[in-house]
């Protein structure tokens, strides 16, 4: 049995992908502290590590972050430092609250350990994530599932 799931990549493509049911390997990890950056580049915000034994990986993402001001904050999802889906979140206003999310599936891989990243960067001030003061309302999650 499959799942099929509708994925749009960077150049706003949308393909059609099946996903067996009980993936082969499920590795996660979520953001415990609060953290904040202000850069203008992108930098790591998520780190795992998975060891593969196919060629394939379906990676999630899912942020809710605030501001100091407004602007745009990125997000994208690397794997061995190639970026492969990215997202973007504007603020109007400081101290807004935005979300975002971010799939893809990633083909071709050779068998053996992978390093997936979340990274983020902003146009302006200071971005926030806090999971440990505000729990309710911000986060950040990333999945990697060998399938």
């Amino acid at each position: 049995m499959s799942v099929f799931l509708l994925l749009k990549n960077n150049a706003g493509k949308i393909t059609e992908t099946s996903v067996p049911v009980g993936a082969a390997q499920v590795v996660e990890t979520s953001l415990a502290v609060d953290t904040s950056t202000a850069s203008a580049v992108f930098v790591d915000l998520l780190t795992l590590s998975i060891t593969i034994t196919g060629s394939a990986l379906l990676l999630l993402a899912t942020v809710s972050v605030t501001n100091t001001n407004p602007s745009v904050v990125s997000f994208a999802i690397t794997v061995d430092g190639t970026q492969y889906v990215g997202a973007a979140t504007s603020f109007t206003a400081a101290s807004q609250n935005r979300c975002a999310a971010l799939m893809v599936k990633v083909t071709g891989l050779a068998a053996g350990s992978r390093s997936v990243k979340l990274r983020w960067k902003r146009t302006a001030g200071t971005i926030s994530i806090n999971p440990a003061t505000a729990p309710d309302d911000q986060h950040a999650a990333l999945t990697a599932m060998e399938v």
